[in-house]
């Protein structure tokens, strides 16, 4: 069972749905569907649960909604804000809660391991050539949001008076996913979403001067530590250390040019060891050590002396 911080209520995400939902012609677990949830009022003391089977789900955001949360086993991971007509993609074979301190109103895809496999075999498709998209990537993708009003008529039906045609969205949707180059094509550099590389420079500047470890960027971003390693450099040219040791090195050359600090405590201040460790990363990053730095500037800046201003007149 999982436990929120809050101990919010936790229920059924079928509790919410809008009208029927819709699965392919498949028998037994192999089977796609679709799903409209909806949740007019918010109430952060309700959680809706979903996930815990092998599988997959791609949702599509008929309104924007703010940044949240959402309790993944015993990780919380962050949600990015999601604009109207955004498609996310999760990875939700583990059980999922997510507390309800917004309106919601969105499309539900989903595609269980099971039922990705049978497709594959059906069109004759090994697994291992099908692309992997990062669980919790998201993209405002024209396709996708063609398939999500496709569908809602038949979701709205008592009954799907055209299987074929459910099963043709259902069908499309996986190929797009699983086989299209075009979802998310700023994803598939292997880069960061831009709401995650905004995430990980944010925490990196709040904790310049304490330990942080690339565990607690990496779920910040919903990522493993392999994944947001990789996916950083491909944004920044950069590694997340390399980028954290040049905002310490700034941040120490500001202290330096307007403030009487000690070195030992400029080296506290911008999350290096001791002062040894400031003058040898900053050596190597400026080409002078941190107190010949401050001596030039202060030179530099000194008012001069009154008659040598007067000569200048």
């Amino acid at each position: 069972m999982i436990r929120t911080s809050s101990s919010p209520v936790l229920v059924p995400e079928d509790q919410f749905f809008v009208g029927r939902v819709a699965y392919s012609g498949r028998a037994g677990e192999s089977r796609f569907s679709a799903r409209r949830t909806r949740v007019a009022e918010p109430d952060p003391d309700v959680a809706l649960t979903y996930g815990g089977a092998a599988g997959f789900m791609a949702r599509l955001y008929l309104r924007s909604t703010p940044a949240g949360e959402v309790h993944q086993t015993r990780s919380v991971l962050p949600l990015p804000p999601r604009g109207a007509m955004e498609t996310s993609f999760r990875n939700v074979s583990d059980p999922c809660a997510w507390p309800m301190a917004h309106a919601i109103d969105i499309i539900t895809f989903d595609l269980p391991h099971l039922a990705v496999a049978k497709w594959a075999e059906d069109y004759s498709t090994p697994m291992r050539l099908l692309r992997t998209l990062p669980s919790g990537s998201s993209a405002s993708d024209a396709v996708m949001r063609a398939f999500g009003n496709a569908i809602i008529p038949a979701l709205e039906a008592p009954a799907a008076k055209e299987q074929f045609f459910v099963d043709h969205i259902l069908d499309g949707v996986c190929a797009y996913l699983f086989k299209s180059p075009a979802f998310g094509q700023g994803l598939q550099r292997g880069g960061l979403a831009p709401w995650q590389e905004l995430r990980a420079k944010e925490l990196m500047e709040s904790r310049i001067s304490t330990d942080l470890t690339l565990e607690e960027i990496a779920r910040e971003c919903g990522l493993s530590v392999a994944h947001f390693a990789r996916a950083f450099r491909e944004s920044c040219g950069i590694t997340p250390h390399k980028w954290l040791v040049s905002r310490r090195v700034e941040r120490a050359r500001s202290l330096l040019r307007h403030t009487d600090l000690p070195l030992s405590t400029v080296a506290a201040e911008c999350g290096f060891a001791d002062q040894a460790h400031l003058t040898n990363v900053f050596s190597r990053a400026v080409g002078t050590p941190p107190g010949a730095f401050r001596r030039y500037w202060n030179v530099k800046t000194r008012p001069a002396p009154a008659d040598a201003e007067e000569l200048l007149h």
